[in-house]
């Protein structure tokens, strides 16, 4: 029995000894196991941390920092009109950054409840999250993956989804989870919570283009969070920081059920952590809800597009900046590189141009139907532009009839159309600054150049006229007289010198003067206003310096600035022009509609009625205006200049100084330019016999001195008035309309106001024989 009992009692010692033993083993060999999994996994962080990307690319711009900004962090390029307000952006990822400070405190409450709620310090786990991951909610989202055998829940802290969208690519490997891993420790490491959270909130995407928390407020909620005082309500944070996860998915101007699931979800996210109550839920969502109005969210145009303009205003003007930009900065800078562009555009002014533009198309276009014309080919276009003459910025442009993705083609500025009788004034500017005055005769009668005859647009020859009525009553004739009196050649050379117009391809032709030549509105505007500054031409310019997203680095833009030949000229030219605007061609159409506001300006008409032009300046602005299709051809009878642009023109300007002073042109007297009377017809001091006497401007020094001898004289009236004609049967006619600025004068006759309202007086060029040789300089006699 006894030997029985200590075989029993080995038994079981040996047993417990194999089990030790296995025990033991197991032990060694989890041990090793364990050494051999930390000895891989040690080796794997070291390789793959060799090729880690520096941290220097979360040193993004900030007023406290001042780091140059790193491409990993594109900002939006923000376009501002003169009174600091912004209108329009041109990005790559629409960002601008925002400091921790400037971020709304239930924006960042909102993000770490569903992103992150250990990322709180003062959370009650928080101790759990160390080195920027969560073990808890990693074992947590594996599970829930598990079970439902798909993706529902991550386990990503707000370091590691820093380190993954600023570092990495998305791909699914162990090397970028270990590498997300090791960025996630370096970065807790270097920054402070608050630089972690400032610097995710400005990286993550928010659907709709947008890129960071202030860009998406914008978007989504019209709100800058830039500007003081600027804030979300609780139910805007909840349904920004909900968008985090899925843009697409839970767009609220898209999908508001999935959006509205989302949010209740964030809410109830910030309840666990205690940063609101239960209550807080319902009255967020209705409060959200009521306010929110989808349309109201600025979508991009194109959503696939990985350059973007954001449009809030002025279309065709920040296409314009985007392209004197490049003059000096690269493509990637300006879409990439957070600049801030001070531009000179006057909002309201912009607002109103853009409203007279719509609204005389919209007039228009029903003249041009009645016209029988087809709009099958394209609708009815305009362009406006308006500058200060006084420094040369571009106070208002616009390019067309509406800007969007099929129409951006900038009418004020790329395009080049024949300018019609707008082209005079250059012409009669040229003359006097020679040997013309304002009491140089013209004949408007039958001339022949080279088997080309110019006719005027009442298809009537006005026999000698002084060249206030020609340029008013837009004589086609009378001006080619006068182009032979400056000489062909030294037009062209002086719209070039003076003007800054592409003279490069003007031929010396004849039909020159009725502006048979292409030329751009921003050109004929140009050079109307060195008229209106009393001969001084600022090159128009849309920007007036550039900076950085700090301010510590400005480029100004600097508009250079030319006297014209002759500057005391101009006060001659507005005058004359004035007339156009009182008494002449433009009468009706702008002189009746604007009232008391002081304007000078010419109206241009093409061929068959294509294009329709008013270019004129106020004291304090130049503006001008191009009316016509595309694809050149008629808009039908009768739309004239002055009907057409003019109309648009005397509209703009009525608004402009609807509130405002239009102030008042100089006075020419103060220049030394004489007031002198002079025999209407003749152009000489008047005698006792002089039936029509009228005053007029004269440079120092050029002013008449014979005495008019040819009313005393029938036979010597007779041939001063028809000359070769009076023997032949071409008509004649001559009506007493001289006109004249604060002068004694005699209103136009019924029937010539009546023609005058009828047709606007006024034509285009004639076609001209392409091989019509350059005519030389002539003088009149007269």
């Amino acid at each position: 029995m006894e030997k029985r009992n200590i075989k029993r009692n080995s038994n079981k010692r040996g047993g417990c000894r194999r089990f030790l033993r296995i025990i033991e083993f197991g032990f060694y060999a989890s041990a090793f196991i364990c050494a051999l999994v930390f000895s891989a996994l040690a080796l794997l962080f070291f390789i793959y941390s060799k090729d880690l990307p520096s941290l220097n690319s979360l040193d993004f711009y900030s007023p406290s920092s001042g780091n140059t900004p790193d491409s990993k962090w594109s900002q939006a390029t923000q376009i501002l009109a003169r009174d600091g307000s912004v209108i329009g952006e041109f990005y790559e990822e629409d960002r601008v950054i925002l400091e921790i400070e400037k971020t709304p405190d239930v924006m960042k409450k909102a993000i770490i409840a569903v992103e992150d709620e250990r990322f709180d310090k003062n959370h009650p786990t928080a101790w759990i999250r160390r080195c920027g991951i969560d073990p808890i909610g990693i074992i947590r989202a594996s599970i829930k993956n598990f079970i439902t055998r798909r993706t529902v829940q991550g386990g990503s802290t707000i370091t590691q989804q820093l380190a993954k969208n600023l570092f990495l690519t998305r791909e699914r490997t162990l090397k970028r989870k270990i590498q997300e891993i090791i960025l996630a420790y370096k970065i807790e490491a270097n920054y402070t919570r608050d630089e972690i959270l400032e610097r995710y909130l400005n990286k993550v995407f928010f659907g709709n283009h947008a890129y960071g928390v202030a860009s998406a407020a914008s978007r989504y909620y019209g709100i800058d969070l830039r500007k003081s005082g600027s804030t979300l309500t609780l139910g805007q944070a909840a349904m920004l920081a909900g968008l985090a996860k899925a843009p697409t998915a839970y767009a609220p101007h898209k999908y508001p059920d999935r959006a509205k699931a989302r949010q209740k979800i964030v809410l109830q996210r910030m309840v666990d952590c205690g940063y609101i109550s239960e209550s807080d839920i319902d009255s967020a969502i209705e409060v959200f809800w009521k306010d929110f109005d989808p349309k109201k969210v600025n979508v991009p145009e194109n959503d696939s597009a990985t350059f973007e303009l954001k449009v809030t205003q002025a279309g065709y003007f920040l296409e314009y900046v985007r392209q004197e930009l490049l003059k000096i900065y690269t493509d990637d800078q300006i879409k990439r590189g957070g600049l801030i562009v001070h531009t000179t555009l006057d909002p309201r002014m912009q607002t109103l141009a853009e409203a007279a533009v719509s609204r005389g198309l919209l007039e228009l276009t029903k003249e041009v139907k009645a016209n029988r014309v087809s709009l099958a080919k394209g609708p009815l276009e305009s362009a406006l532009l308006c500058i200060n003459h006084k420094t040369g910025e571009i106070l208002a442009m616009v390019g067309g009839s509406s800007w969007g993705e099929n129409n951006q083609f900038n009418r004020a500025v790329q395009a080049k159309r024949q300018v019609g009788s707008a082209f005079k004034p250059l012409v009669y500017y040229t003359a006097l600054s020679e040997t013309a005055t304002l009491a140089t005769v013209i004949r408007d009668e039958p001339i022949t150049i080279d088997g080309w005859t110019p006719h005027n647009y009442d298809a009537r020859y006005h026999g000698p006229v002084l060249p206030r009525t020609a340029i008013a009553h837009s004589y086609n004739v009378s001006a080619v007289q006068m182009l032979l009196i400056a000489g062909i050649q030294n037009v062209i050379n002086t719209i070039g010198k003076d003007f800054g117009i592409d003279n490069s391809k003007m031929q010396p032709y004849p039909s020159l003067a009725l502006g048979a030549f292409e030329v751009s509105l921003l050109e004929m505007t140009s050079a109307y206003s060195a008229w209106a500054n009393g001969g001084i031409r600022y090159t128009p310019y849309p920007i007036e310096f550039v900076e950085d997203r700090i301010g510590t680095s400005k480029t100004p833009f600097i508009s250079s600035n030319n006297e014209i030949s002759k500057p005391e000229v101009s006060y001659l030219m507005t005058s004359i022009l004035q007339s156009v605007v009182r008494n002449g061609t433009a009468a009706s159409s702008v002189g009746r509609v604007i009232g008391n506001i002081p304007a000078a300006g010419k109206t241009g008409t093409t061929d068959d009625y294509a294009d329709a032009w008013f270019i004129g300046y106020t004291p304090t602005v130049t503006c001008g205006v191009w009316v016509g299709f595309d694809e050149r051809r008629t808009m039908g009878r009768g739309m004239t200049g002055g009907r057409a642009a003019g109309r648009i023109w005397a509209n703009f300007i009525k608004s402009v100084f609807k509130d405002t002073k239009p102030g008042s042109f100089p006075n020419p007297s103060l220049k030394n330019i004489s007031s002198v009377s002079i025999c209407a017809l003749s152009g000489l001091r008047p005698s006792p016999d002089c039936i029509d006497i009228i005053t007029e401007l004269f440079l120092p020094g050029t002013a008449p001195t014979d005495i008019c001898s040819i009313h005393s004289d029938p036979s010597r009236l007779q041939e001063f008035l028809y000359g070769a004609s009076a023997a032949s049967d071409t008509e004649v006619s001559l009506w007493p309309d001289q006109v004249n600025i604060g002068a004694q004068q005699k209103p136009l006759s019924a029937e010539r106001q009546a023609l005058m309202e009828l047709i606007d007086a006024e034509a285009g060029p004639s076609p001209v024989r392409r091989d019509s040789p350059s005519i030389p300089i002539q003088h009149n006699a007269f």
